[in-house]
């Protein structure tokens, strides 16, 4: 039996060619599970017609908690940890109330009673995504002795952006073939990426026992968070299936978490207070919330790490957890710090004592990467033009304003240092000021040193 966990947030267009993808699926025994994350677009009214014309799916209405704490219900529901009561008949389908949670409202089903099924093996699908209706079977035929499989996937824009490979694809795996997390660990560790990279949610099959065993939940709250689950996951896993078939269709759409340009948040959202803090300045909100993302997300990597002590747990240690506290460093460039997360640096303290940073993150941060950044996001359209003068003289004076805050707040850390020799031989350094992004900036930091102007 496969369990399919669908996390679904104000996605009504693409919905239809989600579910049916999986419904539709050569392999039959599934346990479908939808579960809308408080939507308020017709997201919840698609996902009911879909309860109604298939019994193996489970749909979940609960309030907004974000992605991170949607597919932890869903990775619970199977586990077995709610327990439910039924409740009445509407439209057709029976529902239930979950006795033992708070954020859950409702579960709508076509059965009068469900069992909760055990499963072999599950997959994540985002809702706005499709699969190829052979994949779970093609997936559950390698499944043998595996504790991941990890599949590519093809990637559909729905926007106008430039091309890019896969993470497969950047890590150069061509071939079927079962590899350890060792041999996983040192091939990410050869690849001279900025950082290293990795994240896991939708692209592959997880054994359930092995999930269940290893007691891994996203990190609630947080963006970013398939990277530390990624890793976590496949540090663990004894055999990884490498299958490079595109079997998954990714589609990058205006709107999503990968390429989210709204301005607002929603009063029904779980973050709305937090934005509200931030007197509607969406922008410094989207920053703060990234930042204390990759804290949140480095703190939970520490505490992993602590309780493990396997060789794999140490390589990954030893790849990992460097690039993680520079990206924690991020919190520290940010004036207003209303969860007061600054202070969880201290939680850190051990790590960064003993860790040399290269100053990767802080050059990501520099006027020459932010200028040429903004420069590249607007320059070819014809109201980018118009607006790029504005929109780089506000972000000037706004890398301005954080690098000052970076330093103020770096004072209350002496434990937090940088090594300037390594720095200059760092592959990642190099990486990252041969990107696009900071030799435009560069160009452009030249020119405002002509003017005067820096």
């Amino acid at each position: 039996m496969v369990g399919v966990i669908v996390p679904i947030y104000n996605v009504a267009p693409y919905l239809k060619e989600c579910l049916e993808s999986i419904i539709n699926q050569s392999y039959k025994k599934l346990s479908i599970l939808l579960i809308n994350d408080g939507s308020s677009d017709e997201s919840l009214e698609f996902a009911k017609f879909y309860a109604l014309k298939d019994e193996r799916i489970i749909l979940i209405d609960k309030l907004n908690g974000g992605q991170a704490h949607t597919r932890n219900i869903g990775i619970d529901f199977f586990s077995g940890v709610f327990e439910f009561k039924e409740f009445e008949k509407i439209e057709n389908l029976y529902t239930f109330k979950a006795i033992n949670s708070n954020t859950i409202k409702q579960i709508y089903t076509k059965k009068q009673k469900f069992n909760i099924l055990d499963l072999n093996y599950l997959i994540f699908v985002d809702s706005d995504d499709f699969l190829n209706l052979t994949c779970i079977e093609e997936c559950v035929e390698r499944m043998k002795n595996v504790d991941v499989l990890w599949f590519d996937y093809k990637m559909i824009m729905h926007i106008k952006k430039s091309t890019f490979n896969t993470l497969m694809q950047d890590y150069g795996y061509k071939n079927e073939c079962v590899i350890s997390s060792k041999e996983w660990l040192l091939n990410i560790d050869k690849h001279e990426k900025p950082l290293p990279l990795f994240w896991f949610t939708w692209q592959g099959m997880i054994n359930f026992n092995f999930l269940k065993n290893l007691k891994l939940h996203f990190v609630n709250g947080v963006i970013f968070e398939d990277t530390l689950f990624g890793i976590i996951l496949f540090t663990k896993a004894k055999n990884i299936y490498i299958y490079p078939k595109q079997v998954y269709n990714y589609i990058l759409r205006a709107g999503s978490t990968m390429n989210y340009k709204k301005n607002s948040i929603e009063k029904s959202s779980y973050l709305y207070d937090l934005y509200k803090h931030f007197n509607d300045d969406f922008s410094s909100f989207k920053r703060y919330q990234q930042a204390y993302s990759w804290l949140l997300l480095c703190i939970s990597m520490a505490e992993f790490f602590e309780k493990n002590s396997d060789e794999s747990s140490i390589l990954s240690k030893q790849i990992f957890m460097p690039y993680f506290l520079e990206y924690a460093l991020n919190i520290l460039y940010i004036q207003k710090d209303p969860l007061n997360l600054k202070a969880r640096l201290k939680e850190l303290k051990p790590l960064f004592e003993r860790t040399s940073l290269f100053g990767v993150a802080s050059l990501l941060n520099d006027y020459e990467f932010r200028l040429g950044y903004v420069f590249l996001m607007n320059y070819k359209s014809l109201k980018g033009l118009f607006l790029l003068p504005s929109l780089l003289k506000k972000e000037f004076y706004q890398c301005k304003k954080d690098n000052i805050t970076f330093k103020e707040n770096l004072k209350n850390y002496p434990y937090i240092h940088f090594d300037e020799n390594k720095e200059k031989d760092n592959k990642y350094i190099k990486k990252v000021k041969n990107f696009y992004s900071y030799k435009t900036g560069k160009i452009i930091v030249k020119i405002l040193k002509i003017l005067r102007i820096f």
